[in-house]
């Protein structure tokens, strides 16, 4: 069991460390999706961290590091 005071240092340190933001996803499409980064070893958000990245970086964006 995490104690209160644990809960409240690990959302703090979420707040301070990391952004938030929310993907809509077509009816079905977050399940297939999970499925496909945890078959290849990642997270959801890594899977979609690493898209992003090859997306910028195929397009040449160089005014967004990510």
């Amino acid at each position: 069991m995490v104690s209160p005071a644990q809960k409240f240092a690990t959302e703090e340190y979420k707040r301070r460390h990391y952004d938030f933001t929310a993907v809509r996803l077509p009816a079905g499409q977050r399940q297939r999706l999970k499925e496909y980064a945890y078959s290849t070893g990642r997270s959801m958000s890594g899977l979609i961290i690493q898209a992003v990245r090859e997306l910028l970086e195929r397009e040449k964006c160089t005014s967004v590091d990510i």
